[in-house]
């Protein structure tokens, strides 16, 4: 996470019934059961001083790295907090589950590793994957790495190097229909919808989980219009 994104600056700070939306986030992630450690990984721009701040006022370590290289700032963080296979949860990606967090490390488990896993059937804004730490140490040696954008491909095209796995949770008609959802958050509109969603399915002490999400834009189908457009503009 980082409050310089430059579509929608500050996002992860923003208010959301009360809270800063990052720690909405984190009290998400932490229902998950197999990560040993959460760390928050930001840069080391003051830009991220008071994000930092807040993170570790709410009782997360913080890592500050790089800003714009993001796969360096990660091996970094690894590298201070001895992390061999980590669970990613970008900011942007607001909805990850916690039983979704615990599926790819479980599946890291019951393979004897993974370099790359990911979930398929999940919307935009709901993607976790593991990563291993070896793996980010080969693509940081051999690219350069800031700001490159897409680099897990660097991972699944190279499938006889890396051990990659993949896995989907949502039933077949849940994903089916996650894949018309635009659940990220990078513009002003997917913030709106955010918001409705906390407003139909968020109560104090319970934070929103993704089967919830899909089934109330299931219920009002007109949301899903709010931030859709955006996908094209997204992509490109």
């Amino acid at each position: 996470a980082r409050l310089s994104s430059t579509r929608l600056p500050g996002k992860v700070l923003k208010p959301v019934h009360g809270k800063p939306l990052i720690l909405h986030q984190i009290d998400r992630v932490k229902l998950a059961s197999r990560p040993q450690k959460f760390i928050l990984c930001t840069t080391d721009s003051p830009n991220d001083d008071e994000l930092a701040r807040v993170v570790k006022d709410y009782g997360v370590d913080v890592f500050r790295g790089p800003e714009l290289d993001v796969p360096r700032r990660l091996l970094l963080a690894a590298e201070e907090f001895d992390v061999d296979t980590f669970a990613l949860v970008e900011a942007d990606e607001h909805f990850v589950d916690p039983a979704h967090v615990d599926a790819v490390l479980d599946w890291v488990d019951a393979n004897g590793g993974g370099d790359w896993v990911h979930i398929n059937g999940n919307p935009i804004g709901a993607w976790s994957r593991a990563i291993s730490r070896h793996a980010l140490r080969e693509i940081c040696t051999e690219l350069v790495t800031e700001g490159l954008d897409g680099w897990g491909a660097f991972f699944e095209k190279q499938p006889e190097r890396f051990k990659l796995g993949q896995l989907q949770i949502l039933s077949d008609e849940d994903a089916a229909f996650s894949d018309g959802l635009r659940l990220t958050i990078d513009y002003p509109e997917d913030f709106e919808l955010l918001e409705r969603l906390y407003d139909l399915i968020y109560t104090p002490g319970n934070p929103v989980r993704i089967g919830a999400v899909i089934e109330a834009l299931r219920q009002n189908p007109e949301l899903i219009n709010i931030n859709l457009y955006r996908q094209d503009q997204y992509w490109e």
